[in-house]
């Protein structure tokens, strides 16, 4: 069903005045919005305003009022003004295209509504609600190619709406999208083989019987979704499934649909009953969603008894709706992807990041429509993608490394961070921010954090990180990796050692040098030795070497020469299988001690997240900055403290120590971490450090 004109039905005054169909077609009104922030003379000449949210009211038997109401935000205060302004179709699929303004005009522009002022920093590029559009070809439900009246030819009116089919999905689109990536991105989605996919077990969706890898390579679908509280009993190899939850049951509907013969899934492809077999398996996740042909993302369902929307007739769908303006049709086109994704149950579990991440192309099923992301472009049904310029380009080495793609073009939503020369990102950059954006996800057992993020460690360790991860922590990176930040109370996680992030549930933000590692930080680096446990002995981790700046080796107290070194005592070897399966590091470095003052708020009363104390050595009142994490760090300010060296670096004038507060047992042998923190030293004030004790010491850190 759709929002169609009843019979006797017109538009009211205010939809007659509002002239949408001038906003779709002004060559300035993509800029409309971007006018008004900046408060030109002209900053209203593309924005029509409705009033404000305690006068707007939306009439039922107006179409273009109904349409309207459905992309209209939900406001949160009567007093913000309702704007209608003209914004670009290629900003909804993740689209940057930063070339001349005259090729964007090329790309159709939709309606959209925002609340002014918004209540939060609104991004032209990254829409966060429905739109309209007009519809590229023809009346919505013809069969017929006649044009609207007034329709613009399709040279200038790419990524127009398109009538989705009420009756369910359309397959030759779906089969358009995969014959497009699979013939235009030969440098991105190109399936991965490894030697461990012949370990795995596949789903036969023709005999229904759960079958081993085929010899050589074959393509399969994976099924990404959300389990819910459904227990599967184990599934051996050659057994026959019966009746099984309905989003498995569709997805082994659509996979026949595509022509293809057989179908990942966790709860079949996994013995569940073999805890020997799941590890295994959970060491070849990277492998699993990399070599896969599609992965199908079953992202509206709350459980797997849910069922895909547009595959299964009995799963509830959303309605498009449309309306008739100057002999044009208009159709809304859903929310974004994105949109979609961040508020989804799908998009809060922690083991379905990976899945999306690391597949080559995904279709998402979901209650408004269906959509589809590769590595080089994403879709959906409500947009009419076969003349746009940026799903037509041709992904090979030579245009990755020359165009530099992902930023002309956007990076989309859950794309594959590797692939493609020139997607090599600054590495430590690139954990961080998967690291974050996982550890906002939520999971069953507190024992499956690293486990649930292990494909992507695996993809780092094959793209960035050759030497690997120990417990979550790149290991060429592990001083930054120690410096993980919370920025909320965090609840503990049982199994996993206090410094590594796994072992505290919530959000995470990993630390990076705050202007890059240059040669001089490189000079600068404290003597550090972290090491681990390994059955009887203890093997080197990462390592750091304390050097100086030549200007300033006769003030430095952390210097090498002026280091004082405490006198090693004899580590018991006795118990080092047990340190190991605890996860304790032996560390030796330096070690600083001093008061750091309690933190004062601003007299205004507002909350600070990033927040700045300081602290008195030799007299001098010397900056920390630190990120607030919890009461348990807040508590100890203004009491005297121990902290590690972990890096150095140099910030104009300043040198900054990056530390970590560590709360060291009465023995004086375990140490807990606590919180990172940053002291800001003048260069001409470095020997103030004295006052902080330096001394290289060995700890166990827990």
């Amino acid at each position: 069903m759709r929002a169609e004109i009843r019979p006797g039905e017109t538009l009211c005054k205010r939809c007659e005045r509002l002239d949408v169909t001038s906003l779709l077609q002004t060559t300035g009104s993509e800029n409309g919005f971007k006018n008004f922030k900046n408060g030109g003379s002209d900053a209203r000449r593309d924005i029509r305003s409705l009033g404000s949210v305690a006068e707007v009211a939306f009439f039922d038997d107006c179409p273009v009022c109904r349409c309207l109401f459905i992309i209209s935000p939900t406001p949160e205060q009567s007093s913000q003004e309702v704007l209608l302004f003209a914004s670009l179709t290629l900003y909804r699929v993740k689209g940057l295209d930063a070339t001349a303004s005259g090729a964007k005009s090329q790309y159709a522009k939709c309606l959209q509504v925002v609340l002014w002022p918004p209540s939060f920093d609104f991004n032209l590029e990254d829409p966060s609600s429905d739109a309209m559009c007009i519809l590229e070809d023809c009346w919505e439900g013809d069969q017929t190619t006649e044009k609207l009246d007034g329709a613009m030819d399709k040279e200038e009116f790419r990524l127009g709406g398109r009538a989705l089919d009420s009756r369910g999905y359309s397959l030759d689109i779906f089969k358009s999208w995969l014959e497009r990536c699979e013939r235009l991105h030969p440098a991105t989605c190109q399936r991965l083989w490894a030697e461990g996919l012949k370990e795995i077990s596949l789903v036969d969706v023709h005999s229904r019987k759960v079958v081993k890898y085929p010899e050589g390579e074959c393509d399969y679908v994976a099924l990404s979704y959300v389990w819910g509280d459904i227990q599967q009993p184990p599934v051996e190899i050659g057994s026959t499934l019966e009746e099984l939850p309905q989003t498995i049951e569709d997805a082994i509907s659509f996979v026949k649909e595509l022509g293809k013969r057989y179908l990942w899934v966790d709860s079949l492809c996994i013995n569940q009953g073999r805890e020997d077999h799941k590890s295994r398996q959970i060491g070849l996740m990277c492998s699993i969603y990399q070599g896969a042909y599609a992965t199908i993302v079953a992202l509206s369902g709350r459980s797997s008894t849910t069922g895909l929307p547009r595959v299964n007739p009995q799963v509830e769908t959303y309605d498009q709706f449309s309306c008739v303006i100057d002999g044009k049709r208009l159709v809304t086109l859903m929310p974004t992807l994105s949109q979609l994704i961040w508020v989804s149950p799908w998009g809060s579990r922690a083991w379905t990041f990976q899945e999306a991440l690391l597949s080559p192309r995904c279709f998402y099923f979901t209650q408004h429509q269906v959509y589809f992301e590769c590595n080089a472009m994403t879709c959906c049904e409500s947009l009419e993608e076969s003349q746009s310029h940026i799903h037509n380009l041709y992904w090979d080495d030579a245009f990755i490394n020359k165009e530099k793609p992902e930023a002309k073009y956007g990076k989309g939503v859950l794309r594959n961070p590797f692939v493609g020369e020139s997607r090599r990102p600054e590495r430590l950059v690139e954990y961080g921010n998967l690291l974050t954006l996982y550890s906002y996800r939520a999971m069953t057992n507190d024992y499956d954090a690293i486990n649930a993020f292990s494909g992507i460690l695996q993809a780092l360790t094959q793209n960035l990180y050759p030497k690997g991860f120990f417990w979550g922590l790149p290991i060429e990176h592990f001083n930054f990796g120690l410096m993980w930040t919370a920025r909320s109370e965090a609840r503990r996680r049982s199994g996993f050692p206090s410094w590594s992030w796994a072992g505290w549930e919530g959000p995470r933000w990993p630390q990076v040098p705050d202007d890059g590692v240059d040669e001089k930080d490189l000079l600068i680096q404290p003597y550090l030795r972290i090491s681990h446990f390994n059955n009887d002995k203890i093997e080197l981790l990462f390592e750091s070497e304390s050097k100086y700046l030549e200007d300033a080796i006769s003030t430095d107290p952390i210097a090498s020469p002026n280091l004082h070194f405490e006198a090693d005592k004899a580590l018991d070897l006795s118990n080092a299988l047990q340190l190991k399966l605890l996860g304790f590091l032996h560390i030796k470095g330096v070690f600083l001690r001093f008061t750091p003052c309690k933190y004062v708020p601003p007299a205004n009363g507002s909350w600070q997240e990033d927040r700045q104390v300081s602290t008195t050595l030799k007299g001098q009142q010397i900056p920390i900055l630190y990120v607030y994490s919890g009461e348990e760090l807040e508590s100890r300010l203004g009491r005297v403290q121990d902290f590690i060296l972990l890096a150095r670096e140099t910030m104009n004038e300043y040198i900054v120590f990056r530390l970590l507060m560590v709360d060291i047992q009465t023995d004086r042998k375990v140490a807990y971490r606590v919180a990172p923190i940053k002291l800001w030293v003048l260069k001409s004030l470095l020997s103030v450090v004295e006052d902080a004790t330096p001394i290289v010491r060995t700890i166990l850190l827990a």
